[in-house]
């Protein structure tokens, strides 16, 4: 999630740490610094002496700053599929190598149904065009317009 457009709040970074995409040093590198001065001294005591006792310390941290609903995570699950959709689109692999890439974070993710129209191994919607370069094609036009969603 660092050098990316998207602006981590606490539910994403939250995820990120517990699906461990990110260390509790990386994620306080890059939640937005007004999130953190927002908290009470406490809480941002609290939140920095708990990176270093490890996952589980720096998470019960988090919990306690905010609870997360269902929906927050699900959301913020979601974002981090697209923040790695980009570093593939933004990668210098072919084609044929990216859409297995894609396949995988599907999994990684648990199969968004969404995402499932440029998953090479899935057969094809009647009337969709087929081939590695139609998947291609799909994915660029979901990842554009999750970006826009996203305002990013």
């Amino acid at each position: 999630m660092i050098n990316t457009e998207i602006k981590p709040d606490w539910a994403l970074v939250y995820t990120g740490v517990i699906k461990n995409w990110l260390s509790p040093e990386d994620a306080l590198s890059i939640i937005d610094p007004e999130l953190i001065n927002a908290l009470d001294p406490d809480k941002i005591s609290d939140l920095y002496v708990s990176q270093d006792m490890g996952k589980e310390a720096f998470v019960k941290s988090l919990e306690k700053i905010k609870p997360f609903t269902q929906q927050e995570l699900i959301d913020a699950s979601s974002i981090w599929g697209i923040y790695f959709l980009q570093n593939i689109y933004k990668s210098e692999k072919d084609i044929q190598e990216k859409l297995r890439d894609i396949a995988d974070i599907w999994a990684m993710l648990d199969y968004p149904i969404s995402w499932k129209q440029f998953i090479y191994y899935q057969p094809a919607e009647e009337g969709n065009a087929t081939g590695n370069e139609a998947l291609y094609e799909r994915f660029l036009l979901f990842l554009k317009e999750a970006n826009v969603k996203l305002s990013i």
